[in-house]
């Protein structure tokens, strides 16, 4: 728990030193554009870092939640060149101190006396104190769910790319062949030079239409021909 709160913390962080850097450009869609150098330096040692580059994480609100006011965004001082990796680096003991402590309330003298006496009462028979679930916690598991059903996702769309992809070869293969059956059906001879054409005609999806639609196999024949010369081929 302690190493994700800490990277989930980072995570925050260089999202805010992001939008307060005034060195940095914006892509159409709205995306940090800067140099691969200034991702390399700024994420090193910390690749989680890099899933920026593409957009904000889709937990920002929850991050928001956990974090505002707790990271070292850039924006109360801003030296030139001055790196998001060394600003971190020097915050990051505080930061996994705070991550330990975060989403906990002060307790009184009589809480934590409370605390021990319950934990005293297991080993004569009574039952424990059931503990309440922290924000903290509650918030973890919602950003595990999220991750969980962006990766469903992904991966749901990669299933659908991967078989339109199938789906598209497989109509082009067909295509082809159709085309092949025509071309002989029109009169072409097996050894002739018009076979050698039609390998390189029915590349085409133009050509491969085209053929199709002809009305009859003479007018095939014709157009066979008559892409031969218009090729050099003989």
């Amino acid at each position: 728990m302690k190493n994700e709160l800490t990277q989930l913390k980072s995570l925050y962080s260089f999202w805010r030193f992001l939008q307060a850097h005034t060195g940095l450009g914006r892509t159409p869609d709205g995306t940090i554009d800067a140099e691969s150098d200034f991702w390399k330096r700024n994420t090193k040692g910390k690749p989680w870092l890099k899933k920026l580059k593409y957009g904000p994480p889709p937990y920002l609100d929850e991050l928001e939640e956990m974090f505002h006011g707790n990271t070292v965004d850039g924006t109360t001082a801003y030296i030139p060149r001055h790196d998001f990796y060394e600003a971190d680096e020097d915050a990051e003991d505080d930061g996994e101190e705070d991550a330990d402590d975060f989403g906990g309330t002060p307790t009184s003298t009589s809480t934590r006396n409370f605390k021990r006496s319950s934990c005293s009462t297991i080993s004569t028979g009574a039952s424990p104190v059931k503990k309440t679930r922290s924000p903290m916690v509650r918030i973890m598991k919602h950003i595990a769910t999220k991750f969980t059903e962006s990766v469903d996702v992904s991966h749901q769309t990669l299933q659908q790319a991967h078989d339109a992809k199938l789906n598209s070869q497989k109509e082009e293969e067909n295509s082809i062949k159709r085309c092949q059956e025509l071309a002989f059906e029109s009169g072409i001879e097996d050894d002739g030079v018009e076979v050698y054409a039609i390998g390189k005609m029915f590349k085409d999806p133009f050509q491969r239409q085209f053929f199709c639609g002809l009305p009859n196999a003479v007018a095939r024949l014709n157009y066979i021909q008559r892409y031969c010369m218009d090729k050099n081929l003989s």
